[in-house]
């Protein structure tokens, strides 16, 4: 009897576990890798050191230094030095724009950079603030517009705007706003303005907006007496976590293909499709911002109209493919042994992104691998 019992108890378990919660699932980390999927040098230099790299449908371009000399090397198909341009100026990164453009990114400007047939050069020189108040918020472009975005509402309100190539007519396109969230950090924020409110009036002086020194604060606990030292230390302490940790906008990300907009609104779990009109076209249910390791990080890859989410596992990135009929992760890929690349683009069904391979490696390398 008791052994009968013993097995209805083990299968009502087991129907039990077959019936649980698919989010609650998305915890679970199995990774399919194909057994091709293997990374691979495509280009190397032992006398130049990569600062950045760019890739798209134009080509592949290279920001190189040696000793304070840089260049820029644009590659063939067969990642071959093709053009060289040595750049009378100290670069920091390649940046391309909204519209396409490719631009070099200094310290206090940014220049334009053609290709032309068989030739680089530098164009137009711009401030760095036309990047600041400009372009750094334009997010993609259609035929017809440019796509920007505008973080508001304690950074929990996003707005996605565009503005006319022709017309120059400013329109609104999809907002998302966290309403949840958004009334928490509202009662974060009068909180700690309470706080302040309270110290101020309890000592009579300013607090100050800075967090104090490892040397400030050794010298002051090291007083007698030290309350007004510890009371204000914790009130910044808790003021620098909530604006590093809790008042951070969501990533909601905008993708244009086809001049269909494609928006991720991760606070929703909904992909939408906006055509060149505004109008919506559908919204889907997504899941891949659920799994326990998501990264909060996607990837178009505009050469085969597919997209990406990135999930990073002890520092391994791992690539989702994105179902375009069901906005569901139909494939994985894990980029083999290089943990934390510091950029990554997806282009060509590939994964490019440069990395030093050990502590000995002077140099570092443009790998790519196949997802």
């Amino acid at each position: 009897m008791r052994k009968i019992l013993f097995l209805f108890f083990l299968l009502f378990q087991l129907g039990s576990y077959s019936q649980q919660d698919p989010m609650k699932s998305q915890n679970i980390e199995e990774i399919t890798i194909s057994a091709k999927s293997k990374k691979e040098i495509v280009y190397k230099d032992h006398s130049y050191y990569i600062m950045d790299f760019h890739l798209d449908s134009t080509g592949t371009f290279l920001l190189l230094n040696r000793f304070r000399v840089y260049y820029v090397y644009a590659l063939n198909r067969d990642m071959k030095p093709e053009i060289k341009l040595q750049i009378p100026f100290h670069p920091k990164s390649l940046f391309k724009d909204c519209d396409g453009g490719l631009h070099i990114l200094s310290k206090d400007s940014m220049y334009q950079l053609h290709k032309v047939h068989d030739t680089l050069f530098i164009g137009k020189r711009y401030s760095i603030d036309k990047y600041d108040y400009y372009y750094k918020d334009c997010k993609a472009s259609n035929s017809e517009a440019l796509i920007f975005n505008s973080i508001s509402e304690y950074k929990q309100s996003t707005n996605f705007y565009q503005i006319g190539k022709y017309d120059k007519f400013t329109r609104d396109i999809y907002t998302i706003t966290d309403s949840s969230n958004l009334r928490s950090i509202r009662d974060s924020k009068e909180e700690l303005r309470r706080e302040e409110e309270r110290l101020r009036r309890k000592y009579s002086n300013d607090v100050s907006t800075t967090a104090p020194t490892w040397e400030d604060q050794t010298q002051q606990q090291s007083r007698p007496g030290n309350n007004q030292s510890t009371e204000i230390r914790a009130y910044l302490d808790k003021k620098e976590f909530y604006g590093k940790y809790v008042f951070r906008p969501n990533y909601n990300p905008l993708f244009v293909k086809d001049d269909t907009s494609y928006i991720f609104d991760h606070v929703n779990s909904k992909m939408i499709r906006i055509d060149i009109n505004r109008n919506i076209l559908d919204k889907k249910d997504i899941t891949h911002h659920t799994l326990k390791k998501w990264k909060g990080e996607m990837h178009l890859d505009q050469d085969r109209d597919r997209f990406y989410s990135v999930e990073e596992i002890h520092g391994a990135q791992v690539f989702g493919l994105i179902s375009p009929t069901s906005a569901q992760i139909i494939r994985r890929t894990k980029i083999h042994k290089h943990a934390y690349p510091e950029k990554v683009i997806v282009y060509g069904g590939y994964a490019y992104y440069v990395y030093r391979q050990n502590f000995n490696d002077n140099l570092n390398k443009l790998f790519r691998q196949k997802l």
